[in-house]
């Protein structure tokens, strides 16, 4: 509760000291956001950064698939799923 109590009057403090600074000083705040953001290197660093979360995510992911779907009741195969032949259901 203590938190909470805390993050609203943080908020307040922000919401209040934000009205004061007025819209030219959001208008800054903005536009000094946005040439960070469309920086080159910025934009860069995000896609190397975004390419090695994939990766850690994709690995990780195979790998706890490995570990716990040998555990499971419906087993865990390593080969793809391979549907059943529609044409011999007829």
């Amino acid at each position: 509760m203590r938190y909470k109590l805390t993050f609203a009057v943080g908020v307040a403090v922000g919401f209040v000291l934000g009205a004061r600074a007025g819209r030219e000083r959001y208008d800054q705040i903005v536009r000094t956001a946005q040439s960070f953001v469309e920086n080159p290197s910025v934009q860069e660093t995000a896609g190397l950064v975004g390419a090695k979360a994939s990766d850690f995510v994709g690995k990780t992911g195979r790998k706890v698939s490995a570990k716990v779907g040998d555990k499971l009741p419906f087993g865990h195969s390593s080969s793809p799923y391979e549907p059943p032949n529609s044409s011999s259901q007829n």
